[in-house]
């Protein structure tokens, strides 16, 4: 899809509008601005802000925390059978923590877990009941998993919806080049081409998901070796005044070699 691009200033921030070509579709509304303080080795950030990544930020924390209060009731429900298997207070605020942070919501919901006594009387003998029959209190333990959502963690998040940084080693060049680069797709389709065909590493067949993270930070670094092997050799043909090196069949020439 094709967008157009328009860049304009107001105090020190940086406003750009991404025009679709569909008119259903609402403009994309960048902001960017320089950070104060550079990053630990020195090079410069950029802030941007974009209003479509505002809007899916918001619906993916609501969608977490709808996740989150379904898997609570969900384990509601489960505490009413007899069959459930947690029996203590700490068991059941264990598995209810447990929910929450596996979906990453540890700062929007807080769970709490009230223990309750549910006494019921039953006839200690068989028969109808009378003037002179005799009951037995029957106390049985009982859970409810209660949540309350954080309203001040969410509204502070909020204020960062659709923000990240932008890190380049280029000083000399605007907030509208840096995002023209960061948006430009073959720079990362390209890795993403490499990673499929030349290593081929799907399908990965290891059961253990700590040597898959292995196996794919390899391939990661031989990535970052091959796109340095890349730019060495096209700079070196910069600096000698090629315009290509024939490397393929028949000595053709070739203007972008890759390492492959």
């Amino acid at each position: 899809m094709l967008f157009t691009i328009s860049l304009y200033c107001q105090s020190t921030i940086y406003y750009l509008l991404l025009s679709s070509p569909l008119p259903k579709d609402p403009p994309e509304i960048w902001r960017m601005v320089e950070s104060p303080v550079p990053s630990n080795e020195g090079f410069r950030i950029a802030w941007v802000w974009s209003s479509k990544k505002t809007k899916h930020d918001q619906k993916s924390r609501q969608k977490t925390i709808n996740k989150v209060i379904s898997g609570l009731k969900e384990l509601q429900k489960r505490l009413q059978s007899n069959r459930c298997r947690l029996k203590t207070k700490q068991a059941v605020s264990t598995e209810a923590e447990k929910k929450v942070e596996e979906a990453g919501a540890n700062r929007w919901i807080d769970p709490n877990v009230v223990e309750t006594i549910e006494t019921k009387h039953k006839q200690k003998k068989r028969g109808r009941p009378g003037p002179t029959t005799r009951y037995v209190a029957i106390m049985r333990t009982r859970f409810q998993v209660n949540w309350e959502i954080n309203n001040t963690n969410v509204k502070d998040d909020a204020c960062s919806d659709g923000m990240f940084p932008l890190i380049t080693n280029c000083e000399d060049i605007s907030f509208k080049d840096i995002l023209d680069i960061y948006k430009y797709q073959p720079n990362l389709e390209k890795r993403h081409e490499q990673v499929k065909t030349i290593y081929g590493i799907a399908p990965v067949l290891l059961k253990n998901i700590t040597r898959v993270e292995a196996l794919l930070f390899v391939f990661f670094v031989a990535l970052l070796v091959q796109s340095v092997i890349e730019r060495e050799m096209r700079s070196n043909m910069k600096k000698a005044g090629l315009k290509g090196i024939p490397i393929y069949h028949e000595k053709r020439q070739c203007a972008s070699p890759t390492t492959d």
